[in-house]
């Protein structure tokens, strides 16, 4: 499970994923507005994300890239290009996958 957006009775944004192994729900402290739904979608979600596969909201050390690519492609049943999708990941596996997530860098 990476990272889920929800909106509680009091009208605000929760985040729901998971650290040091246990389900968190955290608020946003923001109200369920369309512009805020973006706001979260687009720099939260993405630098929350960004801690968990770098390990620091885990007790583990972190994964290979294997595991979160097979997490992908659970997500990526049913549809119509799943096939493609594979054949794309297993490409990718064949390079990274005995990576662990923490050592795989962004070049220039």
């Amino acid at each position: 499970m990476m990272v889920k957006m929800f909106r509680r009775s009091n009208g605000k944004l929760y985040l729901e994923y998971e650290a040091y192994g246990k389900i968190v729900q955290k608020s946003t402290r923001l109200e369920d507005t369309p512009k805020n739904r973006a706001l979260v979608k687009k720099e939260v979600i993405p630098a929350l994300q960004g801690k968990i596969l770098r390990g620091e909201l885990s007790q583990e050390k972190p994964k290979k890239f294997s595991y979160y690519s097979e997490l992908f492609l659970r997500e990526k049943t049913g549809k119509k290009t799943y096939k493609r999708i594979q054949m794309h990941v297993a490409s990718i596996n064949s390079f990274f996958g005995d990576m662990p997530i923490d050592q795989i860098l962004k070049i220039g």
